[in-house]
């Protein structure tokens, strides 16, 4: 069976948190990238994490064979 392929969008506190524990407690789970609107932040979170890191959902979407998304964003931008 194929690891079920997870993006996190958002890259503060909240989206480091909840790859990490995608990763810890979720085995069938692979974190495949990470996304954020900031470059630089996205970039970091993705190398700390070793995975590709992209600005927008829409390039993760379209760079990543993805099978769910967890947003981590600030409510109002869902």
């Amino acid at each position: 069976m194929s690891p079920f392929r997870l993006a996190v969008v958002g890259a503060g506190r909240c989206g480091l948190v909840h790859a990490v524990n995608a990763r810890r407690w979720f085995p069938a789970a692979e974190l495949a990238c990470i996304v954020d609107v900031d470059p630089a932040r996205a970039a970091e979170a993705g190398a700390e994490l070793g995975v590709a890191s992209f600005t927008s959902l829409e390039d993760a979407l379209a760079g990543a064979a993805l099978d769910g998304v967890v947003i981590t964003t600030p409510t109002f931008t869902h």
